[in-house]
């Protein structure tokens, strides 16, 4: 298909990436359970693409599934809404489709990380599945073909994309719990080299990703949205937000220290634009818009009525995107797709 045709190019540079010889910044990792400096590489590289492979599933392919399922029903019938037209336009191109196909054959390459290869073997094929007939299906409604057999198809393939994506999503949750486990334990071993080792640009990045992540966990545990935003806990956000600024500001105090990168091995990431910087003080911005609205809830409740009535001024109104948890966790993802680029550079 098209898109899992044009995957030569990603294999080949992960492959030559995973193989390259990395400078004095690469780490043994581990030493105590004989990883060599080559393999502590290889690791590190693939937890950065199974790091690609959590946040690619949670945005992308999540954002198609539930535009999907939106408009066609959200149980194994495909069911239509009043006066919605499909002719008006079906867009289920899923973007960046040619990034899957390499994860599954990643997952069997040495050195081994325990769990997380095997939950990603058994991912794998399932995903591939499931985008495949998610293409089909976006070629199927641009092509309007559903005007010429009266949706039949149509209804096979919604039939197929519930049952994928359900197979998808019990497979992912595994992935991600194995994944949540393993990855805290090697990010500690991580964070006591780089302080060993003076990396101070990489470990604060690494500091303030794990604070960004502690803030999407805490709004996925709670179930947050905007809807009920004023059922969260404000001091208890405040708590994870301010150690979420304290890190920021570490990282800006480092990030742009010229004999830093260097000295990290960092230029070749850092040549023209420092990404990582610009996602992360976008995820800072995120995570502030909705303090914001957050404290907007927390003035309704207490208020007892709306802002109309009670004439107070707000940051947000409910038509704004920004300042939801929906908003932070797509900032988060972005997060997560960077900083796996940045694990890569050195």
């Amino acid at each position: 298909m098209r898109q899992f045709g044009t995957l030569v190019l990603a294999c080949c540079v992960l492959l030559l990436t995973m193989t390259a010889c990395q400078s004095t910044a690469g780490r043994p990792l581990n030493k105590d359970a004989g990883f060599r400096e080559d393999e502590a590489i290889s690791v590190r590289h693939k937890y950065a693409a199974y790091i690609s492979l959590d946040a690619y599933m949670e945005q992308p392919l999540q954002k198609v599934l539930d535009y999907y399922f939106d408009k066609f029903g959200s149980e194994n019938e495909l069911v239509m809404k009043e006066n919605d037209h499909i002719y008006t336009g079906t867009m289920l191109e899923i973007k960046e489709g040619y990034k899957v196909k390499d994860w599954g054959r990643l997952a069997m390459e040495e050195p081994p990380i325990a769990g997380v290869d095997d939950a990603v073997i058994s991912l794998y094929p399932k995903l591939r599945q499931l985008m495949e007939t998610m293409e089909e299906a976006d070629s199927y409604y641009k092509l309007k073909s559903y005007v010429d057999d009266d949706l039949a198809k149509g209804r096979t393939l919604h039939e197929q994309i519930y049952i994928f994506s359900q197979e998808v999503n019990d497979s992912r949750n595994k992935f991600v719990a194995t994944l949540e486990r393993e990855l805290a334990e090697y990010r500690q071993l991580e964070l006591e080299y780089m302080q060993m080792n003076d990396f101070m640009i990489q470990q604060t990045a690494l500091e303030f990703v794990v604070a960004a992540e502690d803030i999407g966990t805490y709004l996925k545990q709670h179930g947050a949205s905007a809807d009920n935003l004023a059922e969260l806990d404000l001091q208890e956000y405040k708590v994870l937000y301010d150690r979420m600024v304290a890190s920021l500001e570490n990282y800006l105090s480092y990030c742009d220290d010229r004999e830093r990168i260097k000295q990290e091995g960092l230029e070749s990431y850092d040549h023209n634009v420092n990404y990582l910087k610009h996602t992360i003080m976008h995820v800072k911005a995120s995570a502030t818009d909705l303090l914001m609205r957050l404290q907007d809830a927390k003035q309704d409740v207490h208020q007892g009525t709306n802002k109309e009535q009670a004439g107070v001024a707000y940051t947000f109104d409910k038509y704004d995107k920004e300042g939801t948890p929906k908003y932070y966790l797509s900032a988060l993802s972005k997060l997560k797709l960077e900083y796996s680029n940045f694990m890569l550079s050195y």
